[in-house]
């Protein structure tokens, strides 16, 4: 693998990590009438959790360092301990952006298995992207 496509996946690694949809997982939402809509927000932040850390994998098993995931961005401390409803639009648009994001990463990556393991994180985005619109 070359060291520009290893790069560009050590990119993709704390993006990921610090998504809206990372920190709503450890963000107190408030529910009240909407508890289906918090239990499928934090299912979808789980599996996308558990997708992040087989991308880790990936790039543990191809030698390349785990780069550091650093801090959630400031903007997202205002949506503690607000309605799951009021922060479900913002998810939506975070995850067309992210998959915008990685779609662009995998134009550029040669390497079959690298592309394999940001195809599967796409395809993760859409799936969730489906979820979440239809809600």
């Amino acid at each position: 693998m070359s060291p520009a496509v290893a790069d560009r996946l050590q990119g993709i690694y704390p993006r990921e990590a610090r998504s809206l949809l990372q920190y709503v997982r450890e963000a107190s939402l408030y529910a009240g009438p909407d508890r289906d809509l918090l239990a499928v927000v934090n299912r979808v932040a789980d599996e996308s959790a558990a997708d992040l850390r087989t991308f880790a994998e990936f790039l543990e098993a191809n030698r390349i360092p785990l780069p550091p995931a650093g801090s959630f961005p400031m903007r997202y401390t205002d949506l503690n301990f607000v309605a799951v409803r009021s922060v479900l639009p913002k998810l939506v648009a975070e995850l067309r952006q992210q998959a915008a994001a990685l779609e662009a990463d995998l134009a550029a990556i040669t390497d079959p298995g690298a592309k394999a393991a940001v195809q599967a994180l796409v395809d993760s985005h859409r799936k969730h992207l489906g979820e979440l619109e239809s809600l």
